[in-house]
């Protein structure tokens, strides 16, 4: 598989991410090579993010900020969110004791339930992909469709013993595959389903469908290298304090409407922390380079999933690779051969 140097004229300032959005109904897509680093990417084609969405104190403006978990380290998002959940539970329990009915409970809960919604960490999937328009940019799913994607992957290996993300024929011709991302139903009911893209073809005189195996446009395959998306990069990482210090000046202004929010241990959230509207002079932030926020802001297309065990990788180690992702990003070691 190529080596490719990062791209950072596609994360340099007055630069536009390109993001491919899933519409409802049938979405081609053409996933592309790893981009960059291997040390970055260890041969995976896609990066695992973790990120929570919080009020800045800086601008005031509610953004995404990835979750140290990610380098295996605690995340203060994540602790106070399960906190919350087990207090709420226990809340719950109590007011069924006192013989309340579903509905006041959940009434009673509102506030609370919102604000555990609110700070839980959100899971998704970047990868580089090229879609029908001839565009690479990054498309960035769900767990639900990522499963999907390496099922399909894993699928054209096993069938075909070919490479399904390259970006070149190889000498028979053959040319990878392009996918198809089937969504349906709206907010939490949303559904993905993802199968092998089709074209129609004469076979023998008879109108078939086949997989769709329509080469990558030359002028992408040569200029990847200036085209692709560091994916390693797409959000601001922040360390353990840095999250904690976020979350407590987010819990400050939570602390206003809702004040149970306020848990054992989470105090300091009362002490001067002062909403970002007050301030009269903003610091202006020294950005180096462009970032890609994909995640969308109530993004109801794509609610937030239950806190999950998140992949682990440092910048010294690999990460420990499950064996249906061993048999995808092995591809020049069983397909070169």
């Amino acid at each position: 598989m190529e080596k490719l140097s990062f791209n950072r004229n596609s994360l340099s300032n007055g630069s536009k991410t390109v993001r491919h959005k899933i519409q409802p109904g049938a979405n081609s897509f053409r996933i592309l090579p790893p981009f960059g680093n291997p040390d970055t990417h260890n041969g995976y084609p896609f990066r695992k993010w973790s990120v929570a969405w919080m009020i800045d104190p800086q601008s005031g403006k509610r953004r995404p900020f990835a979750s140290p978990m990610l380098d295996r380290e605690k995340c203060p998002v994540d602790e106070y969110s399960r906190a919350l959940f087990k207090f709420i539970e226990s809340k719950k329990t109590k007011l069924q004791e006192e013989g309340l009915d579903q509905q006041e409970i959940k009434k009673r809960l509102e506030g609370l339930s919102k604000v555990q919604w609110d700070l839980k960490l959100s899971h998704s999937y970047a990868y580089n992909a090229l879609n029908k328009e001839g565009t690479v940019g990054i498309l960035e799913v769900k767990k639900t469709a990522h499963d999907g994607i390496k099922e399909r992957l894993n699928e054209f290996i096993t069938d075909y013993g070919q490479d399904p993300i390259g970006l070149q024929a190889d000498a028979k011709g053959n040319a990878g595959v392009w996918i198809n991302i089937k969504k349906s139903g709206e907010g939490k009911e949303t559904k993905y389903v993802v199968e092998f893209a089709k074209i129609k073809k004469n076979i023998d005189g008879d109108i078939g469908f086949v997989l769709d195996r329509t080469p990558v446009d030359e002028s992408v395959a040569e200029n990847y290298d200036k085209l692709g998306y560091d994916l390693s990069t797409l959000y601001h990482k922040k360390s353990v304090s840095e999250m904690r210090d976020i979350l407590l000046y987010n819990l400050s202004l939570i602390a206003e409407e809702v004040p149970e929010a306020i848990l054992p241990g989470y105090e300091e959230a009362l002490g001067d922390a002062k909403p970002a509207a007050k301030v009269e002079q903003k610091p202006k932030a020294v950005k180096p380079a462009k970032v890609a926020y994909s995640l969308e802001e109530d993004d109801e297309d794509n609610p937030p999933f239950d806190v999950e065990d998140v992949a682990k990788v440092t910048k010294s180690a690999k990460p420990k690779r499950v064996a249906d992702d061993d048999d995808l990003m092995a591809l020049a070691d069983s397909l070169l051969d």
